[in-house]
């Protein structure tokens, strides 16, 4: 699959999800939470990392932070 087309950046992305919702169920501190609490929290991570990653890129902030 190819970044370059909308099927790619979905598998992608849905890819990453999977692998922050995996942490986020063997995490102590989450494990009280219920599946959709987990799956959001893992959607909002994975939102800040783009975002962060963007701002990064942009060179809006140095690479140091």
């Amino acid at each position: 699959m190819s970044r370059l087309t909308a099927e790619g950046r979905k598998k992608e992305r849905d890819i990453r999800l999977e692998k922050v919702q995996e942490k986020l169920r063997n995490d102590q501190t989450t494990k009280g939470l219920s599946r959709y609490q987990r799956g959001s929290l893992a959607e909002l991570r994975i939102i800040g990392q783009d975002l962060y990653a963007d701002i990064k890129r942009r060179g809006v902030m140095l690479p140091t932070g």
